[in-house]
């Protein structure tokens, strides 16, 4: 039984309890109808939960979770939409400011987030008691407790996401919640829908299936039709735009869940696929120390006697969080990093941070970090970019290359090579290594010169292009990553292995102006005869793959 059948029987065994709990649900309903009634406000959650994760998945909004706007949302039932978005907006406000101004103290994580969760309770305090003197005003009691802690958490993480990605990306995620809140508040107090829905038990069973046949059946998001819609344009005269172009849905479980398995992501962070490399003298920069806990902090201290140029790197995170570029000791004393001039106990406090976890993908747990060697960036793309550490990202299938771009930074990027920030991906022919064209995602246009250089994008050419295809091939298998992106930088001392991702992003596709499932489809069908070969008969057959158009456009 493949996996496909294996999710539909899932779904159908599921489907089918629930279904018989909701026909005994109403076979009794006239006697639970008061409580289901005096509990109504559970149920206005369940549809605002639904709400929120169909702009979050079939839309592709890029909200605060799911679970914290429909509490928030829960709060706005309970005080109305005026007042809910007021009291709201008066929490985070007062944790945003409590957390930036307690920002110089470099406090440790938990007792940062215990000061900010203290204040804003003060604040509730102080609004419930002015409320409690006004009969004008709404009365805010216990039940707005639990949305106000999570308003803290939400001050407390906008602060630092403010800081690692700058103004734009993170107001857009906080317009797009506060939308999905507003949403979802407005279909949950229509009386006449949700009276009909309290009173309808196969109705809340509608609810899950909704749920469980979206989570597994939806391939394309609206936002993922404004993103390639360039992309589609290209295929759909002569065929299908969605058998060509790549989404996350589908990368997630096509590729990510059935080439990465879970047991190997969970063992495979980043220090481990650096201790891979090293053991197999792979180039990558050499790695300084690691920093488990609290009392591995004095290697920082001892790093900062005896070098003035390292990085700073979790051994978790996305898109470039928190990684701190030291550059130079300045004659005050202070370092020059890519945060601006430092002290060394700040650096020794941005250590400590990715060890509470501030830059995990699950928020307060407690992280790793490494300190390695820094890249002196040379060669055409140093030139082009200007600054900052630009790469080359391969996509690869079984260590086969599949797709490939060069990242510039740029003065919006604040000098990293992070695409969601203002980096330029440059479209490379995996064939030769020569550009083919140049797109900034967040500006979403097409150019032909560096926007801070000038530099001509066409005059890009990697030099011995098959052999830094060849290095990254062996970079993946050493990882036994089968679906996996490695991004490649070229020092003085020649091309090294930075990182090895588990979970390439999608914009490659818009750089190359090519759909990247219509590559590993094609790689896929011709996996087989390649499964004991080395890296470079594996690049040698992308090459082949790529020479024959990957099997032409998919119909």
């Amino acid at each position: 039984m493949d996996s496909q059948q294996s999710r539909r029987l899932t779904f159908a065994g599921i489907l089918l309890v629930f279904l018989v709990f909701a026909l005994v649900l109403s076979w009794q309903f006239e006697r639970l109808a008061p409580t289901v009634i005096e509990n109504y406000v559970f149920l206005q959650l369940a549809v605002a939960a639904t709400i929120i994760a169909l702009f979050r998945s079939e839309v592709g909004f890029s909200t605060f979770g799911v679970f914290g706007p429909t509490i928030i949302a829960f709060a706005w039932i309970q005080v109305g939409p005026y007042w809910g978005l007021i009291l709201i907006t008066y929490l985070f406000v007062i944790a945003i400011a409590i957390r930036d101004l307690i920002e110089p103290l470099n406090l440790t994580t938990p007792h940062r987030v215990a000061t900010v969760l203290l204040v804003v309770v003060f604040g509730l305090l102080v609004l419930g008691g002015v409320s409690h003197t006004q009969p004008t005003l709404p009365q805010f009691g216990y039940s707005l407790f639990f949305p106000a802690i999570l308003t803290a958490w939400y001050g407390d993480r906008f602060v630092n996401e403010l800081h690692d990605a700058g103004w734009v990306p993170v107001l857009e995620r906080l317009l797009l919640t506060v939308v999905v809140i507003s949403l979802a508040f407005t279909v949950v107090t229509y009386e006449p829908f949700m009276n009909w829905f309290a009173r309808t038990p196969t109705a809340w069973i509608l609810l899950v299936g909704i749920n469980l046949y979206l989570g597994s059946v939806t391939t394309v998001r609206l936002s993922e039709r404004l993103r390639f819609r360039n992309l589609l344009q290209k295929f759909e005269p002569n065929g299908n735009g969605w058998l060509a172009v790549l989404t996350l849905s589908v990368r997630n479980r096509d590729f990510v869940e059935r080439y990465n398995p879970a047991q190997l992501l969970a063992r495979l962070d980043k220090v481990v696929v650096k201790q891979l490399l090293h053991g197999l003298e792979i180039p990558t920069p050499a790695t300084y120390a690691h920093l488990r806990s609290a009392d591995d902090l004095d290697a920082v201290d001892s790093l900062l006697e005896d070098h003035a140029e390292f990085v700073v790197k979790p051994a978790t995170s996305l898109g470039g969080e928190g990684i701190l570029v030291v550059t130079g000791r300045r004659e005050d004393g202070r370092f020059e990093t890519s945060d601006g001039p430092l002290e060394g106990a700040e650096i020794r406090a941005h250590a400590r941070d990715i060890l509470e976890g501030r830059y995990e993908v699950a928020y307060e747990s407690t992280g790793e970090a490494y300190l390695e060697a820094l890249v002196h960036p040379a060669g055409i793309l140093s030139e082009t970019a200007g600054t900052g550490v630009p790469d080359v990202r391969v996509i690869l299938l079984k260590g086969v290359p599949i797709m490939a771009m060069a990242r510039l930074p740029t003065r919006e990027s604040r000098g990293r090579a992070n695409l969601h920030g203002g980096a330029l991906a440059v479209g490379l022919d995996l064939e030769t290594g020569h550009a083919t064209g140049a797109f900034q995602q967040t500006r979403r246009r097409w150019l032909a010169t560096h926007p801070d250089t000038g530099r001509p994008i066409d005059a890009i050419e990697i030099p011995d292009w098959e052999q830094v295809l060849t290095l990254a091939s062996r970079a993946a298998l050493t990882t036994h990553l089968g679906y996996a992106g490695v991004d490649v930088v070229f020092d003085r001392e020649g091309p090294l292995v930075l990182e090895v991702n588990r979970r390439p992003g999608l914009g490659i596709q818009n750089a190359t102006m090519d759909g990247l499932l219509r590559r590993l489809r094609y790689a896929e069908a011709h996996l087989e005869p390649l499964a004991n070969e080395p890296a470079a008969s594996r690049v040698r057959a992308g090459l082949e793959f790529a020479r024959a158009d990957w099997g032409g456009v998919p119909q």
